[in-house]
């Protein structure tokens, strides 16, 4: 088993985010449409999946899911990093 720090797993997940962030939605589908937008809002709020509804709206829903899954603070400590002191 491989043993993984706490800080190591918080840049795992920043780099995960960030590279996600940057990614952009397939040809056709923007996540600034209206249709994204409420798709992913009613994931948010946890509303059923209109299944009429256009490919925009289900990857919003898609996207949103993932988000309301999402817990925690992906920031640092409130005490902040604690670095090593060398002497």
């Amino acid at each position: 088993m491989i043993a993984v720090t706490e800080s190591r797993l918080r840049k795992i997940i920043r780099k995960a985010l960030k590279e996600q962030a940057e990614s952009s939605p397939p040809p056709g589908l923007e996540d600034d449409s209206p249709a994204y937008r409420r798709g992913y809002q009613d994931a948010l709020d946890g509303a059923p999946k209109d299944n009429e509804a256009t490919d925009e709206y289900d990857v919003g829903y898609e996207d949103g899911s993932h988000d309301a899954d999402l817990s925690g603070d992906f920031g640092p400590p409130v005490s902040g990093y604690k670095t090593p002191k060398y002497r």
